[in-house]
């Protein structure tokens, strides 16, 4: 039988944990999760349960500059730029190894578009005032220079209705592909960890523990350490709202 190995290990895995009526998360970066390239027995096992979202034609299904919403003793506390701002600009400097000049010039890029864009805020309009403020800071050429293949490469589809509610705590569990294939490393893990981030709000606010899911990070080799940043801000999920697991 073909898929002797750890991706047919995490097919029995995730199989199992469907019949618990636990819904999972896969990134998948190397195509072993292709629908194609999954074990019939499985696909059968699933009922047809699995949703692939392929990001290289469908783009990314979350606004990576939405103001976040937190509950405090009953009190909602939402972002402030400034915070959007702090988040992204975390990201892209970890990920592309940018030094302080560099994270200052896309903290500023980001929370001047979140202040005069609010919700409409988007990466059109982060690289606009990225490029803008290249007389006053000139740290943003190469900031922009970096990431010109990743404006053209990965497209956020902010006004697709995306829900992770019916992602992770569908009524009945479903296997959820994310095909990050077809576009750089880098861009994977940046992909990667602002759909994480975005989960963990979800998750924060509408999570249970007696609703578990799992995520799974299909061979994202070396690069993969960036998301521990997550991991560890995310201690939440593990035991309480979901499992994440990099395979």
């Amino acid at each position: 039988m073909s898929g002797q190995g750890k991706t047919y290990s995490i097919q029995t895995m995730l199989f199992e944990l469907a019949k618990s009526n636990i819904s999972s998360i896969v990134f998948d970066y190397t195509e072993g999760f292709r629908l194609d390239q999954l074990e019939p027995e499985f696909v059968e096992g699933m009922n047809n349960k699995i949703n692939q979202h392929i990001v290289k034609i469908q783009g990314v299904p979350i606004n990576p500059f939405k103001r976040q919403e937190q509950d405090f003793a009953g009190i909602k506390i939402y972002d402030t730029p400034a915070d959007v701002a702090g988040r992204f600009a975390n990201v892209l400097t970890h990920v592309y190894g940018f030094g302080e000049q560099q994270y200052a010039a896309i903290y500023e890029a980001t929370r001047v578009g979140m202040e005069k864009y609010g919700d409409d805020m988007n990466m059109n309009h982060f690289q606009e005032e990225l490029i803008k403020i290249q007389s006053q800071n000139m740290s943003a050429k190469t900031v922009v220079s970096k990431m010109t293949p990743f404006f053209h490469s990965v497209k956020f589809d902010i006004n697709q209705e995306f829900d992770w509610g019916s992602i992770l705590y569908a009524p009945e569990a479903k296997m959820n592909i994310f095909q990050l294939t077809m576009i750089d490393r880098e861009m994977q893990v940046i992909v990667t960890e602002l759909m994480l981030w975005d989960a963990w709000y979800y998750t924060k606010n509408f999570g249970s523990k007696e609703k578990p899911f799992v995520v799974v990070l299909i061979s994202l080799i070396k690069r993969i350490l960036q998301v521990k940043r997550f991991l560890l801000k995310a201690e939440s999920l593990d035991g309480q709202h979901g499992t994440l697991r990099n395979h």
